[in-house]
This record gives C-alpha cells, structure tokens and sequence, in this order.
C-alpha cells in the first residue's frame, strides 16, 4: 500500500499519538482490571453487611424478647392484669423506674385471654400498640418516623400453664441495632430507615428492605487502592514523560535537520544558477551530514551545468538572430522584438516609428554583377544606416534586400530627421567606386509613426510602411515618405491593378474566394465554440486580406455580391461536408443585404444544418444602431428560424448601452479596444467591466476579441467574457483543406 504524501511532523504527531494510544489503551485496561478486583471487594463486603444486619436483627428481637419474658413473669405485672385500677400509676412509677424498662421501650400494654386490651399505657402522644392481638405476635412497623416493633407474650397464672392473659410491647428498635458494639461490616449507629412515611405491618424478614447503613471503610483496600491509584499515576506520568521526550529528540536530531535541508534546497531550486554556500550546520547524525554534502556538491555541478548551457543558449540565442552576411539581426529578431512592442504597447504608449528601408533595382544589380557584389552591398548598407541610427534605436534585416529600423520616445519631426540622416550616409557613399560598378545605389524609405493618441494603429505600422514605402519608390526625387492615411485607399489600389481585378472577379463566385475561420473558444460547457468565417481572395499565388477587400468592395458598393457570394460558398461547403459536423460558423452580413429584407430567404437552405452546426449571423454595432427599426423585423424573423445574432465591434464608437434590455441579438462581441483596455487603467478596466456585467445580466453571451496574449485572457475571464478570440488560441486557417 502506498503511503500518502504527508510531511514529517505529521508523521510524527501520528507515530505519537497511536504509540499514545496503545499506551493509553493497555493503562486502562490495567486500571479497569483493578477497579474491578476492588468492585468485588465491595460487593463482597455489602454481600457481609447485608448477611450481618439479618444477623443482628435476629439477634435484637431475641435481646428484647427476654426483656420482655421477664416483664411477662414478673408478679407484680400479673397483679396489674387482675386489678388494673392502679395500672397507669404502677406504669408511670414503677414500671418505666424499674430496670426491666429500656429507654428505647416505647409503649406496654396488658390484653385479656382473648387478644382485647383491657389496661392502655397512660402515653397519649404515641400508641403504636393496637387494640386486638393480630394474629402475628411480632412484627414491624414505620410510626412517625421510627422502626418499631411490636411483641405480644402470654401471660400465665402463677406456676400453671394457664394463660390470663397477654403483654404488648412497641420498641423503637434502630437505637437497638445501632447499640451493638460487635458490628463488623456495619458502620455503627449509621442505621437509619429510607422511608419517612408510616408503614404498617412487615414482618422482620422485609426489615433489610426499608434499613440502610454505612460500611466502614477497610484501612488495608483503602491502603492498596490508594498505592494502585499512585502507581497507575506514575505510568502514566512517565509514558508522557517518554513520548514527550522522544518528541523533542525527534525534533532536534531529525525534524530540525529536515527543515534546514528543505529550506536550503528550496534556496538552490529558486537560484540554480546562483553558487550558494553550504549548509553551516553540524549533526549529529553521520547519515545527515553525508546528504548535507551530497547536495551541495550536486547543487556545485547543476550550478557549473547551467552557466555553461546559459552561455551555450546565449551564443545560440545570438546567432540564431543575427543575419550571418549583414550582422544585424535578422526577420526572427524582428518578429519576436515587434511582438513585444505590440503587447506592451497598452500599458506603456509611447512615440514609436518604423522605418523600412529598400534598395531601388537591388536585383538588377545582383543579376549584372553577381551575388558577391550583390552581398557587399548588403554588408556596407547595413553597417552605413546602423551608424546613421541613434545607439537605442534596433535595425533588422527582413530578407533580400529590405531593412526595418526601430525608433523609440522621439517626436515623429525627430524620426524623420533620422530617416534623412540615414538616407544621406548612404547617398553619400561611394558604392560605384568601391566595388567598381556603373550604376548607383539608391534606397527609398518608407515611415510609418504611431502616437498614443493614435495607438490602435501600432497594429498596422508594417502595413502602412510598406505603403509608405512603396510611394517612396514610385518617386524619382522624394525618396522618404511618411505614411499619411489619405492616400491609403488610393495606394492599396495601385499597389496592384491586378488584385482590384480579381477582388471583383472573384465576386461572380469563381473558386477564388476562400472562407478562413477563427476560433471563437467557449468558456462554459453548455456554449459550444465556433469560427468566425473570414473572407480571403486568391490572385496567381497571393492571398488578398480582408482589409484590402473591403475597401474595394466599399469604394464600388459590391457589398451585396460579397454577402451572397460569401453565403453560396459555406452553402457548398456544408452541403458537401467540407465543414465538420458540431463545428459552428459566425457569418459576417453588411448593412446593405441586412436593409434589403430577404435575408431571411437566403438563409432558408442553411436551415437544415441547424441541427449539426451552430449559425451565427454578425451584424456591425453601427449597423443596428443606425437602423434599428428597419432591422429589427428582419433579425427577430431570421432568430426565429433557429439562427443566432451577434452585434460584432460592441464600443466603436456607438452608444448602444442603452438598446441592452431589448437588442434583437444573442451575441455581443467586444471590439478589441476594449478588450485591450481592460490591462489599463483602473478606471478604464472598472468602465469595460461593469459594461461586461450589464451584457451578461441582461442575458446576452458575450465575446472578446483580440486575445494575444495569457494576462489578456486572464483578464478577459474575469470581466465575465462566456467567449474569447485573438491569437493565443489560433490565426485564421482554411475551413476546408480541399
């Protein structure tokens, strides 16, 4: 059997306290062996007592019955029975004078020869003695409070056996018990009656019943008593003296040892590569100071270990993020450095700027003059703009011949002024005359510049500078240009005249438009978890996001054809069983194909999938809040089919708090602002959790999204989200691998 992991003062408490125990046990059965040898002793002595009272009480009644044969013969009683005119008189003065008369006497009466008195005693205030024999001439009886005993003797002529008559005789017999000076097993003149009340008539064999009485106490038991109660005292006494001193040896040689070693090696665990001192301990015990060694030489070789891995890791670490030609570091630098900027980046807003730089006709030049010149020009450019960067600032090589810069805390004036520096160092050197080439090396940069006003926009600074970029290439003189969010649509359209064509291509439902999903996680068991269906478009061997979709789909009002297309392409999806069963989808729909009213007829084929997979309608926050009469209608019909709705990017920018008690949904998502303000400030947090509270108490799921991180999700938990999104759980992937 497999003990349970229990530390060692428990073991010990147990050890103690079962040992106390048995100890305990054995003791009482000692004492109980003891105790019950004396209860015998008792009982033998009552069983003494008992036997000797029925002796005394015979021998009592015997003492009084010839005091009373000599007051029956005595001649001048026999004349009272035959001239009883003068019977109270010789009662008073003569007999109760005489010596036959007993203190504890209490009444003498004289009776005829056929049992009826004929001479009463002159005491008025007790007359137990009746007036008629009974047919028993000796019994008991309880009179105002005393034990008496009642005698009737015969009276005969003199010197004839004839009877004249009979003498009754009331004695209180208790002083009569109590005055026998012989009494062993009885405490004398502790006999006393149990009952108060009067009794009539018991004969002398019911006497023990209404007697109790005291038995002495025998000095030798009570000697030998008192001795066992002692040495029962002293065993116990000394077991506890015994378990208390094994507990305090216990303690100090091995409980205090275990502690200090569990201390120290809790002081090793929390510094492995610390080199602590040793234990400064001495014991007793040769076996603990083996282990005292033991441990810290182990403790001496991880030690040793872990500095030489660390520096391994360390060296490893390095190289594995320098680029091996240009010896800056690489894109896998970039990508975890950039991460964490943009999950620090809500609690700590600052001026950032990302800088990228490219060579103009880089690959011309490595074709004509070949990768050795192409590799120089690498190597120098790098070494040139990391010179012309401030020492804070962090340059990266993305690939080829593009480079990202890092500037932090400067004005975006300050960043631009060191995009020009770094412009003009590499302008300035001579490259052609270096490496003997004709044609001049030319870099554009791009800006991007990201404000704490402005922070949601660090998420799409790569974006913006490579558009930024990409204006700074067109141009023949300005090449530095700073990203500038007027021209955003204008330039994603004429990144690629091409990708506008197969945005609305792809809108006549060809097989280039692919549905990507993204887990929405479920955090209660009875909400299963779903996907978000996001759109992608594929042109030769690119996929186009969503945002460069939807702002051609906008820019030509193809909302519409985007909703129907997207709607007839997870139709084929689920009729072919391209989509798991128990899998749920979240549909985006725009507010135009909501407005038109047949939404719900076009969710009609979906219905029979209900049972398999959950279908969630999403609607943008603006989209109710602005139409709420006109879609009310349409969204209640399409939840009464079976469908769920969601309001997705709750808190853009509407006011929908107080829609809450009557909203036509059953989902509401927070916009990723607000999930990333709940690791703000207080005041924010409490603002986004007490919204969170109102959503739920009035019924709704709610969703979070933008989940990145394990303290955001944490977060998320606690302000009561029953759903989460982002990717720390997953990044969007084909719904269909097909």
């Amino acid at each position: 059997m497999k003990l349970p992991l229990l530390t060692a003062k428990v073991y010990l408490a147990v050890f103690v306290l079962t040992m106390l125990g048995i100890y305990s046990f054995f003791h009482f059965q000692l004492y109980s062996e003891t105790e019950s040898l004396r209860s015998l002793a008792q009982i033998k002595t009552e069983a003494l007592a008992k036997k000797e009272l029925q002796h005394e009480i015979v021998i009592s009644i015997d003492r009084i019955n010839q005091s009373l044969d000599q007051i029956t013969y005595w001649d001048d009683l026999y004349q009272q029975l035959t001239h009883r005119d003068g019977f109270q008189i010789w009662y008073r003065k003569t007999l109760k004078t005489s010596r036959l008369w007993r203190k504890n006497y209490l009444q003498l009466q004289l009776y005829n020869e056929n049992g009826h008195l004929v001479a009463a005693s002159p005491d008025t205030d007790l007359k137990p003695l009746p007036n008629t024999i009974p047919n028993h001439p000796l019994y008991f009886l309880i009179w105002h409070g005393k034990l008496v005993l009642i005698q009737f003797k015969p009276i005969y002529k003199p010197y004839t056996k004839i009877i004249t008559g009979y003498t009754g005789l009331a004695t209180d017999f208790l002083p009569e018990l109590n005055a026998d000076e012989h009494l062993t097993h009885i405490k004398r003149g502790t006999l006393k009656l149990n009952l108060t009340k009067n009794l009539s008539t018991f004969l002398a064999a019911d006497l023990p019943h209404y007697v109790s009485y005291q038995i002495p106490l025998n000095p030798m038991n009570e000697y030998l008593w008192g001795l066992i109660q002692n040495f029962l005292i002293q065993v116990a006494i000394l077991g506890l003296l015994i378990s208390l001193m094994f507990v305090i040896l216990f303690a100090h040689f091995i409980m205090r040892p275990l502690h200090q070693m569990t201390g120290y090696i809790e002081r090793l665990k929390n510094s492995p590569n610390k080199l602590e001192s040793p234990l400064n301990k001495r014991y007793i015990l040769k076996e603990f100071e083996r282990l005292k060694d033991a441990i810290y030489h182990y403790h001496k070789q991880i030690v040793s270990a872990n500095i030489e891995i660390e520096e391994q890791r360390q060296i490893a670490h390095e190289q594995a993020r320098v680029d091996a030609l240009s010896h800056v570091m690489n894109r896998r630098a970039f990508e975890e450095n950039w991460l964490k900027i943009i999950q620090n980046y809500p609690k700590n807003p600052r001026n950032i700027a990302f800088l990228l730089f490219d060579c103009d006709f880089f690959k011309a030049i490595n074709d004509t003059y070949g990768h050795e010149v192409g590799d120089e020009i690498i190597r120098i450019s790098a070494s040139t703009i990391k010179r012309a960067l401030p020492l804070d600032a962090d340059l990266y090589r993305l690939g080829g011949d593009e480079f990202a810069a890092i500037v932090k805390d400067r004005s975006p004036e300050e960043s631009i002024k060191i995009a020009e520096k770094c412009y003009e160092a590499i302008s300035k050197f001579n490259f052609e005359q270096l490496l003997g080439i004709n044609e001049k090396v030319v870099f554009s940069i791009g800006i991007s510049i990201v404000t704490p006003d402005i922070a949601n926009e660090v998420y799409l600074m790569n974006r913006q500078a490579d558009i930024a970029l990409y204006r700074a290439k067109k141009s023949l003189q300005k090449k530095i240009s700073v990203y500038e969010h007027e021209a955003e649509f204008e330039e994603a359209v004429l990144l690629s005249k091409k990708y506008v064509n197969a945005i609305v291509e792809s809108l006549q439902c060809n097989n280039s438009l692919q549905i990507y999903g993204q887990s929405i996680v479920s955090l209660t068991a009875e909400n299963a978890s779903y996907k978000e269906a996001l759109v992608r478009i594929k042109a030769d061997d690119t996929l186009i996001q969503p945002v460069e979709i939807l702002k051609v789909v906008h820019h030509r009002n193809l909302e519409i054809e985007l909703d129907q297309c997207v709607l007839s392409t997870i139709l084929t999806l689920l009729t072919q069983n391209k989509i798991p069963s128990g899998m749920g989808l979240s549909i985006n729909i725009s507010v135009q194909t909501l407005l038109q009213g047949n939404l719900p007829s076009l969710l009609v084929p979906f219905k029979r999938f209900l049972p398999e997979h959950k279908l969630v309608i999403e609607i943008l926050e603006s989209t109710l809040i602005t139409n709420i009469d006109q879609v009310t209608e349409t969204l209640n019909s399409i939840r009464s089919q079976g469908f769920k709705v969601a309001l997705d990017d709750f808190g853009s920018g509407y006011s929908s708090i107080k829609y809450l008690s009557w909203m036509p949904v059953d989902i509401v998502k927070f916009d990723m602002t607000l999930t990333r303000g709940l690791l703000s400030d207080d005041k924010t947090k409490n603002i986004i959790e007490k919204t969170a509270a109102m959503i739920r108490s009035a019924g709704y799921d709610l969703v979070m999204e933008g989940i990145e991180t394990e303290e955001m999700k944490q977060a998320a938990i606690a302000a009561g989200a029953t759903h989460l999104q982002g990717y720390l759980f997953d990044k969007p992937s084909p719904l269909s691998q097909d």
